[in-house]
C-alpha cells in the first residue's frame, strides 16, 4: 500500500500482536477470541431461529466475542469477524491492525462484490430455519483502510449471504443483504466513507464515523459505520443457508473487521407461547397458556384430560402438558405448567401431658407465618416452636399462613398435672460420729412411686427405705425426690452433720533426737500416741547409706542404738519411716529424721 499507518514503529506494533494475540481489553471494548463456528452462530441468533452445520473457514484467531459499555460503536455484544486478530481491535484508535492470517482464497460471493477481496478471508456460515416470514441482523462494518485507501484497489469487501425460498416463488442464490438501506449498494470502504481528504468527493458518510481524527477513542479501526440492520423476507419454517464473509482487497495489509449484534439475528415479531399456573386455598387450580404475535387460531390438547382449550380450570394438584399448534408457523410448542398442592399447617407436637411448673417447645410447620391462641403461657406467639408453660390444662390453636395467603388451622392440647403428694423422709439420726456414721433413711411419701435420693457425697439411691455410711465427717444436704403415677415430682432436703472425734481418739509424736550412751536417760527412739491399730504398725530406720537399721512391728518397742540389736551405731543422722492404722481404720504414713548423740 503506498501510505502508511500515522503511528508506532514496527517494533512496537509486532510487540502488541504478541501481548494481546490471545484476550484483549482496551477501555470499554473486549473481546475473547473463538474458533468455535456454533459458538459464534448461537452468539448471534434471538428468537425464532433455529441453526444447525455451523462452519467458520478462517487463519489464525480472527473471530472472537466481544463486550462493549462505551457510546461510540452502538453495538453492546455480539461477535467480531476479521482480516487479521479479533484482539487487536480493542486496543484504541491510535494502535496499528495490520496482520496477515494467510488465509488466501477466492470466495465467488465475496469477489462478486469486489474483485480484489480474496485475501486474509474469515467466513462463519450455517443452516437456519426461521419461525417467522421476516429475518433482520444488526452490524458495524470497520477497517484500517480508511480514510486514505478509499477509491484505490484495496476495497475490503464484507458481505452477509442469503440462500433459500423467496416468498412468493424463487429462490436467494448467495443474495447479499449486507447492504444501505437503498438494498442496492453493498456496505465497504469505499461505499461508506467521508472521502479524502476527509469532506472530499464523500460517499453515504451518513452512515459513517470518523474514528480516524478523534482523541481517546477505543476501538482501533481509523473509520467504521453506524449500526446497520439488514432485513430479507422469508417463508417461515424453510431451510436457508447464511454466508457472513469478510476479506482484505488488493493485499494482506490494513486490516477490517465487521462486528454483529448478539441476538440480533431474529424474527422480527414470532410468536410467542408461555404457560401460566394458579392455585387456590383449597388445592384445585387453573393451568392455561397464552399465545402473543400470532393471528391465527391456534388449537390445543391438554395432557392428562385430552381437553382442548386454552384455559384449564378447577384442576387438582400435579403436571399438566399442553401441545399448542399454530397453523402457518413450523413445528408446534409442547408447555408445561405445574399446580402445587397447597401446604397447611401441622402441629408435629401432639397432644402431651406436662407437670405443673413445666414446660415444653410446641412445634408447627408447613406455613410461611404463624398465629397461636391463647397467649397465656406462651413466650411467643407469632413464631413456629414457642415454649409453652400452661399453669392449667390448655388447648392451642395455630393459624398458619401459607403462599398465596391460604391460611389452616391446627389444635394441640397440653394436660397439666398437680403433684398430689408431699415429699417427706425421716433419718435415723440427723447428727452422728464419724465412727457411728451409718444412717438408715425412711421415705415418708404415699403414694410416691418412684424414689430418688441425692446423699450429698455424689452417691444416690433409688429404693424408699436407704442405709448410707458416710466416710467423712461434714455437714450434707440430703435430698429426696418422689414422683407420682404422671411422673411429676417433687424434692424435699434436710441436713445431716458427720462429726470428726478422731481429733480427740487418735495422735502421734516422734522425737527428733536421743542419746543412747547408758546414762539411762533419753535412751530409746520411738513414736508415741493414741488411737492405733497394733496390728496394722511397722516401724523402719535407715542409715546414710539406705541400710536397715532397726525395724519394728510393735509400737511399745523402740530404738535403743544398737545395728540391728547388736553393735552400736556411730553418732549421726538416722532416717525412719512409720506407718499405721488407726482405730477407725485410717492409713497413716510418717517419714523423718533422727539425730543419735553421744
Amino acid at each position: 500500500m503506498p501510505f502508511a499507518k500515522k503511528y508506532s514503529s514496527l517494533i512496537y506494533k509486532v510487540f502488541f500482536v504478541f501481548l494481546f494475540s490471545f484476550f484483549s481489553s482496551f477501555s470499554q471494548l473486549s473481546i475473547t477470541s473463538n474458533a468455535f463456528a456454533l459458538n459464534l452462530a448461537q452468539k448471534i441468533v434471538g428468537n425464532g431461529i433455529n441453526i444447525s452445520n455451523a462452519t467458520l473457514n478462517t487463519g489464525g484467531n480472527a473471530a472472537g466475542t466481544f463486550t462493549y459499555n462505551g457510546s461510540n460503536l452502538g453495538l453492546t455484544n455480539g461477535i467480531l469477524l476479521t482480516t487479521g486478530l479479533a484482539n487487536n481491535a480493542a486496543n484504541g484508535g491510535n494502535y496499528f491492525c495490520n496482520i496477515n492470517n494467510g488465509n488466501v482464497f477466492s470466495d465467488a460471493d465475496l469477489t462478486f462484490i469486489s474483485p480484489q477481496g480474496k485475501y486474509d478471508v474469515c467466513i462463519l456460515e450455517f443452516d437456519f430455519v426461521p419461525l417467522c416470514d421476516t429475518l433482520k441482523i444488526n452490524y458495524v462494518f470497520g477497517s484500517e483502510e480508511y480514510p486514505k485507501a478509499i477509491y484505490n484497489a484495496y476495497n475490503d469487501v464484507f458481505g452477509i449471504f442469503l440462500s433459500g425460498s423467496k416468498p412468493g416463488g424463487g429462490s436467494y442464490a448467495s443474495v447479499n443483504i449486507a447492504t444501505l438501506p437503498n438494498g442496492i449498494t453493498p456496505v465497504s470502504i469505499d461505499s461508506v466513507n467521508a472521502g479524502w481528504p476527509i469532506g472530499t468527493n464523500a460517499s453515504h458518510f451518513n452512515y459513517y464515523h470518523d474514528n480516524y481524527s478523534v482523541p481517546n477513542n477505543d476501538i482501533a479501526y481509523n473509520g467504521y459505520t453506524i449500526p446497520i440492520s439488514s432485513k430479507a423476507a422469508l417463508v417461515s419454517c424453510s431451510k436457508y443457508h447464511l454466508k457472513i464473509a469478510i476479506a482484505d482487497g488488493g493485499n494482506g495489509l490494513y486490516d477490517s473487521g465487521v462486528f454483529i449484534q448478539g441476538n440480533s439475528l431474529n424474527c422480527a415479531n414470532p410468536p410467542v407461547v408461555t404457560p401460566s399456573a394458579f392455585y387456590s386455598c383449597y388445592n384445585s387450580g387453573t393451568v392455561a397458556v397464552h399465545v402473543t404475535n400470532y393471528a391465527g387460531t391456534p388449537s390445543y390438547t391438554w395432557y392428562p384430560g385430552n381437553q382442548h382449550s386454552d384455559t384449564l380450570k378447577n384442576v387438582v394438584p400435579g403436571t399438566y402438558t399442553c401441545v399448542v399448534d399454530l397453523p402457518g408457523v413450523c413445528g408446534n410448542y409442547a408447555l408445561t405448567a405445574f399446580v402445587p398442592t397447597v401446604q397447611v399447617v401441622n402441629v408435629t407436637t401432639g397432644d402431651q401431658l406436662i407437670c405443673k411448673g413445666k414446660s415444653l417447645h410446641l412445634l408447627a410447620s408447613g406455613a410461611n407465618s404463624y398465629t397461636w391462641f391463647p397467649s397465656s403461657g406462651l413466650n411467643n406467639i407469632s413464631i413456629a416452636n414457642p415454649v409453652a408453660s400452661p399453669s392449667v390444662t390448655t388447648t392451642y390453636s395455630v393459624s398458619g399462613t401459607t403462599t398465596g395467603n391460604c391460611t389452616s388451622v391446627d389444635y394441640v392440647t397440653i394436660s397439666v398435672s398437680s403433684l398430689t403428694i408431699t415429699p417427706d423422709f425421716i433419718a435415723s439420726t440427723y447428727q452422728t460420729n464419724i465412727d457411728l456414721s451409718a444412717i438408715h433413711f425412711t421415705a415418708s411419701t404415699a403414694g410416691a412411686v418412684l424414689f430418688t435420693w441425692d446423699f450429698g457425697d455424689g452417691t444416690n439411691d433409688s429404693i424408699a427405705q436407704p442405709t448410707h455410711v458416710y466416710n467423712e465427717a461434714g455437714t450434707y444436704e440430703v435430698g429426696l425426690t418422689v414422683y407420682d403415677a404422671n411422673q411429676c415430682s417433687e424434692t424435699v432436703y434436710k441436713e445431716i452433720i458427720i462429726d470428726d472425734i478422731l481429733k480427740d481418739l487418735y495422735t502421734f509424736y516422734i522425737p527428733d533426737a536421743f542419746t543412747p550412751n547408758g546414762d539411762n536417760i533419753n535412751e530409746i527412739f520411738k513414736p508415741l500416741g493414741i488411737g492405733w491399730d497394733p496390728a496394722k504398725f511397722k516401724f523402719e530406720i535407715y542409715d546414710r547409706w539406705g541400710r536397715i537399721v532397726f525395724t519394728s512391728n510393735d509400737p511399745d518397742t523402740g530404738w535403743n542404738g544398737l545395728m540391728k540389736g547388736k553393735a552400736k551405731v556411730e553418732p549421726d543422722v538416722y532416717v525412719w519411716h512409720i506407718t499405721l492404722k488407726d482405730i477407725y481404720r485410717k492409713e497413716h504414713s510418717y517419714i523423718g529424721h533422727v539425730s543419735l548423740l553421744k
